[in-house]
């Protein structure tokens, strides 16, 4: 079995940060990233939901990646995050 390289790009990154400088928790915003790249660096094409043309979609709470799969290359790549919001009260709101 072949571990995957995961990257993060860079408006993907961007958007973690964002997350993670706005939780209330940050410690549970950092597991959940390095789940993240933990879970995607074997088999990630079994990994989430199948999107279609090499699009993935994975929950590891707080977060909800889009990823793709580049599997001629070894490489995963992180396109989207979002904060799936699992307790109301567990984020701080953005501010203006």
């Amino acid at each position: 079995m072949t571990k995957y390289d995961v990257v993060w790009v860079r408006s993907a990154h961007s958007e973690l940060a964002d997350i993670y400088n706005r939780a209330i928790d940050p410690a549970s915003v950092s597991a959940a990233a390095n789940a993240i790249d933990k879970t995607l660096e074997r088999d990630p094409e079994l990994r989430g939901r199948d999107l279609g043309r090499g699009i993935y979609y994975l929950v590891i709470s707080p977060l909800e990646i889009l990823y793709r799969v580049f599997p001629s290359e070894r490489k995963v790549r992180i396109t989207s995050v979002k904060n799936v919001g699992v307790s109301p009260n567990g984020y701080k709101a953005p501010t203006a």
